[in-house]
């Protein structure tokens, strides 16, 4: 036997051999991806995908949602490849070959690759705000703007004489564009055969880079031609393929086509990212992979969408459709995505932690400059949830104020939730109209002795729940087949599908409204005030408002998905809510196990919360079942405070690091624990 030769008897594949890798998932299980895959997975533009939550901050409110794109991203992909084959199994005449299912899996693989920090809010919230707040002169530049055209006609006769040789130098670079149009058709005849010779060495290095891309366009058809295609444009599939895997992700070009595939595999585009009816396998996986880890249980089965997914001539055209039986399975789908809106992306402590998030990151991008980094692929790599750690930790005292919020956000000083109401689904949240309602809520009638608010001391949030087609019926666009009849596909009319399933609006607006101030009297004037602005609007009136805030402090339930709901006492809430617990939330359970399973990604904090909602558990019911124990409350409330700091000493990579490097430092972890609990207490 060769020395190649293992000793089961098989040949050992060499270093130059490609292989395909499997990745265990908590969700599917074994997922087995084509070598090329992995070279995507392999590359630090997809790696990066590991330090992206797929829910952004909802880990605050959820702990087990520390979950990351890089799993989901995989999990979608996986997903596309067995929707993919078991279509062209069950239906060869469609004739989907390897190159089809390699590259609907790409598209599965990277179709999150642009996501930057926090999900949706930063691409959503964060960026258009910070743009925004680039372009906005400031208050001394309107002021002025304002007092000029008065003061011109009186300051120029003096002043120019002075001001000419110092501002024509400056002036000309601004004036130009506006006189060269009318001056350069009568100078150029003259100028050009002296000048050009002189200029264009020196200029086209600096035109290049502005001018192709308004040139390529124009170009690109006369390089595709004759003996141009031929020399270096010859790679036609690839080219196709790039243009399908990218209509697959964004949709088609600007003239509505798709160029990827041709008519007859249109049904290939539905797979990531359906545009017809919002079933595809993206949301399949993020239903079933969000609901895990959320600890929420998932109603929905995704794999009977794949099991029963066939395609069917619709109106000329190729549709995936799903047999006529899954119609109530269907609407639960939508339900599911609903339930996840509703319970976790709108939730009233989620909003307001992406709001504050969302301030910080606009304060901070002074100095990060991350709105800058968008245009430059190489950092914007590097721009990740980290950037969260970078600010709160840092000592740069230009991110004092934005570090200052987010010590608010981890030990839960949040702008206090003072209710929400429902508005008309057709009125426009506007900034304007945000800033109107505001005044508002300020003006409102107060008490004799009672501060007055100020409009800044209130916040308003928006939020919108649908079906995924704003005020659409998206099941109105799904065909269905028969058992009998599969290869005719037809809608069936909503009155068919159980009255239970079927809303009566499929898309809704509601307000949410805050009070920034921490100080108790002001937060219950503000309560008043909101519940009377409401009444005034005519706005759907929420409940009275509390006179005052509850004598005692209240105990807090954390939603877990292995325990379920978790009770604990206010003073173990108080220990979480210490920046010393919070930080738990950074450290990884398994160190650095997340790079061989994707899956592990939770973190001390969850595993924290765990041990101490068991510990509690396991004392009580010895207190019950052996009462001559005498174990009392004090004993039960020791108990679960040890469990809750059982991993507070714990450094980066978890044991790993505490192994390897802290013994060589320190006797003992004990004595990191003593020193960290005696600052939290």
């Amino acid at each position: 036997m060769s020395a190649e030769a293992s000793s089961s008897g098989s040949v050992a594949p060499t270093p130059s051999q490609e292989t395909s890798k499997v990745f265990n998932d908590p969700i599917h299980g074994h997922m087995e991806f084509h070598p090329f895959l992995v070279k995507i997975i392999d590359t630090p533009q997809f790696q990066r995908l590991r330090s992206l939550k797929q829910m952004g901050a909802a880990y605050f409110v959820y702990p087990g949602a520390s979950h990351t794109r890089f799993e989901h991203s995989l999990g979608v992909a996986h997903l596309a490849g067995q929707l993919v084959r078991s279509l062209k199994e069950n239906q060869p005449e469609l004739g989907i070959d390897d190159r089809d299912v390699l590259c609907v899996q790409i598209a599965g693989l990277c179709h999150d690759l642009g996501h930057g920090p926090f999900s949706h809010l930063f691409d959503q919230e964060i960026i258009p705000k910070a743009l925004e707040k680039k372009r906005q002169p400031d208050a001394q530049a309107k002021a002025q703007a304002k007092l000029m055209p008065k003061l011109m006609p009186k300051m120029m006769p003096k002043l120019m004489p002075k001001l000419m040789p110092n501002l024509m130098p400056k002036m000309m670079p601004k004036l130009m564009p506006k006189m060269m149009p009318n001056l350069m058709p009568k100078l150029m005849p003259s100028l050009m055969p002296n000048l050009m010779p002189k200029l264009m060495p020196n200029l086209m290095p600096k035109l290049m880079p502005n001018l192709m891309p308004n040139l390529m366009p124009n170009l690109m058809p006369k390089l595709k031609s004759g003996r141009t295609r031929k020399e270096y444009l010859n790679e036609e599939n690839d080219g196709k393929d790039l243009a399908f895997i990218r209509e697959m992700i964004f949709g088609p070009n600007d003239e509505g086509e798709y160029t990827g595939r041709p008519r007859d595999k249109a049904f290939l585009y539905e797979i990531i990212s359906n545009k017809r009816n919002g079933i595809d396998v993206d949301k399949l996986d993020y239903f079933a992979r969000d609901f895990y880890h959320l600890g929420i249980k998932n109603e929905y089965d995704h794999r009977r969408f794949i099991t029963f997914a066939r395609v069917c001539e619709v109106d000329g055209e190729r549709q995936i459709c799903t047999r006529d039986k899954e119609l109530d399975n269907i609407y639960e789908v939508f339900h599911t995505r609903h339930c996840i809106h509703r319970k976790v992306c709108q939730h009233k402590t989620l909003k307001i932690i992406d709001h504050m998030i969302t301030e910080a990151l606009l304060e901070a991008d002074g100095k990060l400059n991350f709105s800058k980094e968008i245009h430059d692929m190489e950092k914007y790599t590097e721009l990740t949830d980290c950037v969260f750690e970078e600010i709160l930790y840092s000592n740069d005292a230009r991110l004092n104020k934005a570090k200052e919020i987010l010590e608010k956000v981890v030990s839960r000083q949040l702008y206090k939730y003072l209710g929400k109401t429902k508005i008309d689904v057709k009125t426009e949240v506007t900034e304007d109209l945000i800033k109107e309602w505001k005044d508002e809520l300020a003006r409102m009638p107060t008490y004799k002795g009672e501060q007055k608010l100020q409009t800044t001391d209130f916040e308003i949030i928006e939020t919108k729940f649908d079906f995924g087609m704003k005020d659409e019926n998206p099941i109105e666009n799904m065909h269905f087949y028969s058992k009998f009849e599969q290869e005719k596909a037809v809608k069936i009319p909503s009155e068919q599908a159980s009255q239970f399933l079927l809303p009566r609006n499929f898309s809704e607006k509601w307000i949410n409204v805050y009070c920034r101030k921490p100080d108790k009297k002001l937060q219950t004037v503000a309560y008043r005030h909101f519940y009377q602005w409401c009444h005034k609007k005519k706005f759907s009136i929420p409940p009275n408002p509390p006179h005052r805030e509850p004598a005692e402090p209240q105990p807090k339930v954390f939603n877990d998905p292995i325990h379920g709901s978790m009770k604990f006492h206010p003073v173990l809430v108080k220990i979480i809510d210490t920046p010393e617990f919070q930080r738990l939330r950074f450290i990884k359970r398994l160190g650095a196990a997340s790079f061989v399973y994707p899956g592990a990604t939770h973190n001390c904090f969850e595993h924290s919360l765990g041990v101490a909602h068991l510990a509690g558990k396991l004392v009580r019911s010895l207190q019950e079942k052996q009462q001559e124990l005498l174990i009392d409350e004090k004993d039960i409330l020791c108990v679960e405070i040890a469990g809750l700091c059982c991993d507070l000493g714990h450094w980066p990579f978890s044991e790993e690091f505490d192994e390897a490097f802290l013994q060589k430092h320190f006797q003992t972890e004990t004595k990191n624990i003593v020193c960290i609990l005696h600052n939290v207490f």
